[in-house]
């Protein structure tokens, strides 16, 4: 009536009222494993079934299939990729261009109707001076006119122009004036 089990390294005693039946562990370990394995090729049958396919080989056959398919989709994506990288670069570079070009026409163009001789150090100059806050064009060549007459072809320089109502030694030209109040404002 009473059950006791002993396990020892190789063998397992049970013990029952009537009688004692001595396994080893090896035939124990069959057993299970006999009885585990017929389940396992049961599930391992159920899935295949499920999956389509007749065998594991199979099923391994296609996982490489897809997995070659994926492969070449992915390079085709890359490529794609690559390729419209290429294009948003090209697109960029080309705004940039297209930005200098429309900068350098409106430039040209100023300098045309200011009369300016001297485009290049007109263009780095206009170019300076547009960045600027309250950036007026008539203002910017009235200023070159008096401080830089020698863009607009005249080699002569102005004489400045003097306040004669101060009595002052010192008097300062008209165009200094006008140059301070321009920079109190820049």
């Amino acid at each position: 009536m009473s059950d006791a089990t002993l396990n020892t390294e190789n063998e397992t005693v049970t013990q029952t009222d009537e009688k004692v039946v001595k396994l080893p562990q090896s035939k124990i370990d069959a057993l299970i494993n006999e009885s585990f394995g017929k389940g396992a090729k049961k599930a391992n049958a159920e899935l295949l079934s499920e999956l389509g396919v007749d065998s594991t080989d199979d099923l391994k056959e296609r996982l490489s299939k897809v997995k070659e398919m994926e492969d070449a989709s992915k390079s085709e994506s890359d490529k794609l990729r690559e390729s419209i990288e290429s294009v948003k670069a090209d697109n960029e570079r080309l705004s940039a261009e297209n930005r200098k070009l429309s900068f350098d026409n409106q430039v040209s163009t100023v300098a045309i109707e200011a009369g300016v001789t001297e485009r290049e150090l007109f263009s780095h100059l206009y170019a300076s001076a547009s960045n600027q806050e309250n950036f007026e064009v008539n203002g910017f060549i009235a200023g070159l006119k008096l401080d830089k007459p020698f863009l607009f072809g005249n080699q002569t320089p102005v004489k400045p122009k003097v306040d004669s109502s101060r009595t002052d030694p010192d008097a300062v030209p008209q165009n200094e004036k006008a140059a301070k109040a321009r920079a109190a404002f820049a």
